[in-house]
């Protein structure tokens, strides 16, 4: 029985497709996303899930923003009605809690500053001289 060839690199870093669940902003963020992890050589199949939440999120974000921006144009034309701030609040409070959301879930792909500086901090290959090695 012969055995499995392993994976190859082009393989490993194919770009997985967009699920079909995803629609409009949540959609463009996938691509996004997904770009952005094959560029920097760390898509992984394992982060598939992560990154259809960190979509979703964003996708609901979005969706959130508009209704936010609808009720603000209704809150003008009608400034004394108290259920439209009541419904304005509670959309935001929902917003904020998808963006921080999504921050945690980028996070956890290295697609924020701090965690692509951790990525990337790497233990120097050079020899250090006597004058470093007493400096530090």
């Amino acid at each position: 029985m012969p055995l499995p060839e392993p994976a190859s690199e082009e393989k490993k870093n194919q770009k997985p497709p967009c699920p079909k669940i995803l629609t409009g902003q949540a959609r463009k963020h996938w691509r996004y996303l997904v770009k952005c992890l094959a560029e920097d050589e760390t898509l992984e199949p394992s982060d598939q899930g992560t990154i259809m939440s960190a979509a979703i999120a964003y996708g609901e974000a979005h969706q959130l923003q508009e209704e936010a921006n609808d009720l603000r144009e209704l809150r003008k034309q009608n400034p004394q009605d108290p259920s439209l701030v009541k419904s304005l609040m509670n959309i935001l409070r929902n917003q904020r809690q998808f963006l921080k959301n999504l921050v945690e879930f980028e996070a956890k792909l290295c697609l924020n500053p701090n965690a692509r500086a951790r990525k990337k901090t790497v233990a120097p290959t050079m020899p250090r001289s006597k004058r470093e090695r007493l400096l530090s």
